[in-house]
């Protein structure tokens, strides 16, 4: 009897062990793009865009001033049902780093080709000495959201 108490017990400990990573009951692949909107720009530099859909914006005039509308490629994920994250910095590299100015920038961010969310912040600084920026960003941006 005891042989039999002792091969339950065992056989009901070993039998509950799960592991706590719970596969999710469904997913399907989303597609991610961002439109980037830059104006109001009187400084030379570039930006970089990086997270899951990046890209560098180079300038567009001789001037080496950046100022128009731009794309990122279209980067799918896989969308769980905690939904998808989404995480992206853009960054400004002003040629001359004692460079004065305030740069508007319209950031949307699209799901499945429809709008998710629209931010607009400003870039760059007012002063060098002492260092003001124009927003709490300075020239980094750090865009994070969820979505559903």
């Amino acid at each position: 009897m005891k042989k039999l108490l002792l091969f339950v017990s065992l056989f009901l400990l070993f039998s509950n062990c799960q592991q706590n990573n719970p596969t999710p009951t469904s997913s399907t692949n989303v597609d991610l793009y961002y439109e980037i909107t830059i104006s109001n720009n009187t400084i030379e530099g570039y930006y970089n865009f990086s997270g899951w859909s990046g890209m560098v914006i180079n300038p567009t005039s001789s001037s080496g001033i950046v100022n128009g509308t731009f794309t990122t490629p279209t980067s799918s994920r896989v969308n769980f049902d905690s939904g998808v994250h989404l995480n992206n910095n853009l960054v400004f590299y002003p040629t001359d780093p004692n460079s004065i100015g305030c740069i508007d920038i319209e950031l949307k961010s699209y799901v499945d080709g429809s709008l998710h969310e629209t931010v607009n912040i400003q870039l760059g600084k007012t002063s060098v000495s002492p260092i003001i920026n124009c927003s709490v960003h300075g020239n980094t941006y750090n865009y994070d959201s969820y979505w559903p």
